[in-house]
């Protein structure tokens, strides 16, 4: 009896200091994080990060790893310039520690840009917002990817100047000016000679409506689209005339990974998509953020990697890697 009494003591003994320990352990891992806690602001290019999927995963996996907490800061209009450096503005008074931006195409004040730089870490993702000192941008070569995505169509479809090409884009994605130049370029340097370069849409619907029409005609166009939802959109259009029948021998290349566009290309309905690592792009954005904070150097501009890829190599490492970012990471 009585040993049995001892047994129970050194059971509620051992008990009580694996209590105490744990409670230690939790409370010096709470105050590490407390102390080395980060509030990033991110301000999207429009009403949401539908259209930046992979940019988000990202965000979202380096806050996670790095102890960052991410505020999205939305716009009311797709696009807005204006309503952007006033957020920036407002985020900035609020207390923020860093600001991750995905700059609206017109984003001109460098004023704004510069006092903000000043204030706090200040992060570009895909698109620039000129010689900001202080700022980082991260971005791909769109020139190089536009060119490289032309090399593409014209390896598939014989010498360029055969071809009737039509560049399709949605002006709130827009931005891409070094990547149309990127396309027309190396489509004209192949002897394209019949390149149209499509008003920009200013909505999905638009794509969509102008894509079908045009394939209704069923002339054999080539369709270059310069964001992913053009691509998306003229995919779409595509798929709809085949499943109600209709012949269609036009081809889709374009820009822009979203997984309605990786599923397209696996069916066929794409030929080929150039997509630029935004899964890192997100992640950078976030470390570079916290490296500012902390006081740690980083170049001003860091380019990110991207893919040319069609359905016969897209299970690839190099191109599985950035086409299927929620499987990889």
């Amino acid at each position: 009896m009585r040993k049995t009494k001892v047994i129970f003591f050194l059971m509620i003994v051992v008990s009580f200091l694996t209590v105490l320990v744990f409670i230690h352990n939790r409370y010096d891992y709470l105050e590490k994080r407390n102390s080395d806690f980060y509030e990033i602001s991110v301000i999207c290019r429009g009403k949401n990060m539908e259209s930046y999927s992979s940019v988000k995963a990202g965000i979202d996996q380096a806050a996670d790893d790095l102890n960052a907490e991410v505020n999205y800061i939305t716009l009311t209009k797709d696009n807005d310039a204006a309503q952007q450096l006033s957020l920036l503005k407002q985020e900035i008074s609020n207390g923020t520690n860093a600001v991750v931006i995905i700059p609206a195409e017109n984003v001109k004040d460098g004023s704004v840009l510069r006092d903000a730089a000043r204030e706090v870490p200040l992060v570009a993702l895909k698109y620039p917002i000129g010689d900001v000192s202080y700022a980082t941008a991260i971005s791909c070569d769109e020139y190089r990817l536009g060119s490289e995505l032309a090399k593409k169509i014209i390896s598939d479809k014989g010498p360029a100047g055969s071809g009737r090409f039509q560049i399709i884009r949605r002006s709130s994605q827009g931005g891409g000016t070094r990547l149309l130049e990127g396309v027309t370029d190396a489509l004209k340097n192949g002897g394209a000679t019949d390149i149209t370069c499509s008003a920009a849409a200013d909505s999905y619907k638009k794509v969509y409506d102008d894509v079908k029409q045009s394939m209704g005609k069923n002339e054999g166009r080539i369709f270059v689209a310069l964001d992913g939802d053009s691509l998306e959109a003229a995919g779409k259009a595509k798929k709809d005339l085949l499943k109600s029948g209709e012949a269609s021998n036009e081809s889709i290349y374009g820009v822009g990974r979203t997984d309605a566009n990786v599923a397209m290309l696996g069916d066929g309905i794409i030929q080929a998509i150039g997509a630029e690592d935004e899964y890192s792009m997100g992640y950078l954005g976030i470390k570079i953020a916290i490296d500012g904070i902390q006081k740690k150097y980083n170049e001003n501009d860091i380019t990110v990697n991207f893919i040319v890829s069609d359905k016969s190599n897209m299970h690839y490492p190099k191109n599985e890697y950035i086409l299927f970012p929620f499987i990889n990471y």
